[in-house]
């Protein structure tokens, strides 16, 4: 019988948060809220290299990471991830309820002790990234669906299975993040056959791995969203009814040709 477990989550806040003090009192202020769960403290230089002119670029981010609760946060100069990862396959499976009550409270706690100079809009994209793992599935019936997913491209592919098969499509849609800011949000769903490698078979089991990324489109940078923004776009009963729905659907194959 099929099961499906998600296997990490990234909450995601872009902007610019190049001015953001990074200095070991603020790492210290950051370890005293979240010191609940944990969190252990890197700091980390990251360099880039401009190809047309060679100038090196420095930047530093922040990394604080629980090993208790498999969450890492990351404070980049360009975005802030709240990232989950089931490290271990023998741990509790988390639900997507459990895991957003978890990741909002670390918004909450991050989030507030920020100190960039501007408004309290400070966000300008929002996105939410969950992959889920679909097991236990007979390797012919991952095939069909593949089959049934995917048009043959060819001729050659209309009367036999795909042995291997991935999909990746994006729909857009006007979306109320609250009662004053709508925007457009991506909807994008990347659907693959995979082998999940576990210590019980040398050959490793088939799986199904999906991938729902939800975005506000890149094309509108401008800075618009406050803390209460991601939280809200986070809890927004359309975002994980997609997230679900795409899940449930596959796996019992309950979807139209």
């Amino acid at each position: 019988m099929e099961n499906s477990s998600i296997i990490t989550l990234q909450l995601s806040f872009f902007g610019d948060y190049s001015q953001q003090d990074k200095s070991t009192s603020f790492i210290i202020s950051l370890l005293q809220v979240l010191k609940e769960d944990n969190f252990l403290p890197q700091s980390i230089q990251n360099k880039s290299i401009n190809p047309a002119n060679g100038e090196v670029t420095k930047s530093d981010i922040i990394s604080l990471d629980s090993p208790s609760t498999n969450w890492k946060i990351v404070l980049m100069n360009n975005r802030i991830d709240f990232n989950y990862v089931r490290t271990n396959q023998s741990d509790p499976a988390k639900g997507l309820d459990t895991l957003i009550v978890e990741g909002i409270k670390n918004i909450e706690r991050v989030l507030t002790i920020l100190n960039i100079p501007s408004s309290p809009t400070i966000g300008n994209r929002l996105a939410v990234n969950v992959q889920t793992i679909i097991e236990g599935l007979p390797d012919e019936d991952i095939n069909k669906i593949g089959k049934k997913i995917i048009t043959a491209p060819t001729s050659q592919y209309e009367s036999s299975l795909y042995e291997d098969w991935s999909a990746s499509v994006n729909k857009q849609i006007h979306c109320d993040i609250n009662k004053h800011k709508k925007e457009i949000v991506n909807h994008i769903l990347e659907i693959e056959k995979i082998v999940n490698v576990n210590k019980d078979s040398e050959k490793g089991n088939k799986a199904i791995l999906v991938h729902n990324d939800i975005n506000t489109i890149p094309q509108n940078s401008n800075p618009r969203f406050t803390k209460e923004d991601f939280i809200s776009f986070i809890k927004l009963e359309t975002v994980k009814a997609f997230i679900q729905n795409s899940i449930t659907e596959i796996s019992e194959n309950k979807y139209e040709k």
